[in-house]
């Protein structure tokens, strides 16, 4: 129809204001008689505040909700025949008109970081509603007043009602000491201004762990008999992957052919064979302090513990206190891990043990996680397996030979 604009089809408003919706193809028909309508329903039925003269609807004032698609409906009568002529007009709701700059909310903490490990900047701005939107971040390095412009990218942009949020990132790809002595700034712009934000970079400071486990575990008459009173030493380790293939060896040969218990056995493997440092608090503890003392100082110097459960284990105050203290320790992160190695068939909830166990150990032994130990079976190279995939992954050190 060629008394129809495109133009038309198309009204910007600004919230909380007046505005004005003009009916498209009005002055194609005689008729007088519009009909406005949102979301299928009348607008004047709506219950807000609307005029509508002749082909103009007035919004007083104009809401947020208002954002979306209206339709006129008008008649035309062509040929003694009357048509309904229905037109629509997308309605752009907009805030009200910033002359402000963009804003970073404030956090001028220094940022934890890795030497040797990658770290990404990460610059949060909101702009106030633009029509031309056009936002600007940068990174900068600045180094005794030198300012390096760092590659970055735009992670994110959302709109909101009043503003826009525009995320910005750059990263470095390795950290070295020279980085923490730089400052770095972001930049943010628009048509009205500018603002920036400052932060630094600090070393991050991990927990001291002197071990990589705290094992626990009660002797057995068969763990007596094996090592005929002695105290469990450790040999120079091999490398990751020697200890890999060694374990083979130790599970085709030592294994099999001793039937040692798990208790010996373990610190053959974890230390000898895979170089992981075990505390032993009878190895690694100095005599004549306080047990208690010895065992939650020993747990906070560990990243994990190991736990032998035995028919014996659970009638002994020591071992239950071991296990306790590390439940505890974990509830508090001072402990990242905790395993419970089963050697007995009985059941987590048929273990009645006199006294007691506490509730806190009952609950423990449903949920933690655990692995099986069936001594006298043809192969455990599953068990060995399973148990590789959940020690630590970055070892505190070295065992050195004793």
């Amino acid at each position: 129809m060629r008394c129809l604009w495109r133009n038309e089809s198309i009204k910007i408003l600004v919230v909380c204001a007046g505005g004005q919706i003009s009916c498209p193809g009005f002055g194609c028909s005689n008729n007088t008689n519009v009909t406005w309508y949102k979301n299928k329903k009348k607008v004047s039925d709506q219950h807000r505040p609307s005029r509508e003269v002749r082909e103009v609807l007035y919004l007083e004032p104009v809401h947020e909700k208002d954002d979306g698609v209206f339709f006129c409906h008008t008649q035309i009568i062509e040929g003694g025949v009357t048509w309904t002529l229905r037109t629509g007009v997308e309605v752009i709701v907009i805030p009200p008109p910033s002359r402000s700059p963009p804003r970073i909310p404030v956090d001028n903490e220094p940022k934890e970081v890795e030497i040797g490990q990658p770290y990404t900047f990460l610059c949060k701005a909101l702009f106030p509603f633009e029509l031309n939107f056009s936002p600007k971040i940068e990174w900068y390095m600045n180094n005794d007043g030198n300012m390096t412009l760092l590659d970055s990218k735009q992670k994110s942009l959302k709109k909101y009602t009043q503003e826009y949020e525009v995320i910005q990132v750059a990263t470095i790809n390795e950290v070295t000491p020279h980085h923490l002595t730089y400052t770095y700034t972001c930049i943010a712009s628009n048509t009205f201004g500018n603002i920036s934000a400052t932060i630094k970079l600090k070393r991050k400071i991990k927990d001291e762990k002197e071990f990589d486990v705290f094992l626990s575990y009660v002797w057995s008459p068969a763990s007596e008999e094996v090592l005929g009173g002695e105290i469990i030493s450790s040999r120079s380790p091999l490398n990751d992957e020697e200890g890999d293939l060694c374990i083979t060896d130790l599970l085709n040969e030592e294994v099999k052919a001793t039937k040692k218990p798990l208790e010996v056995l373990l610190p053959q493997v974890l230390e000898d064979q895979w170089g992981y440092r075990l505390c032993l608090l009878e190895r690694d503890v100095i005599p004549g302090g306080a047990y208690t003392n010895d065992v939650v100082l020993a747990l906070k110097k560990s990243q994990m513990l190991i736990c032998v459960l035995s028919d014996d284990y659970f009638t002994n105050s020591n071992a239950v206190f071991e296990l306790e203290s590390g439940v505890q320790a974990l509830l508090q992160n001072s402990v990242l891990k905790l395993l419970l190695l089963w050697t007995t068939k009985a059941s987590p909830s048929l273990i009645q043990p006199d006294p007691p166990l506490p509730t806190l150990v009952q609950r423990a032994l449903g949920v933690l996680p655990s692995l099986d130990w069936r001594s006298g079976e043809p192969s455990h190279s599953n068990f060995w397996r399973s148990l590789r995939k959940t020690m630590p992954k970055n070892k505190v050190k070295l065992v050195s030979v004793r």
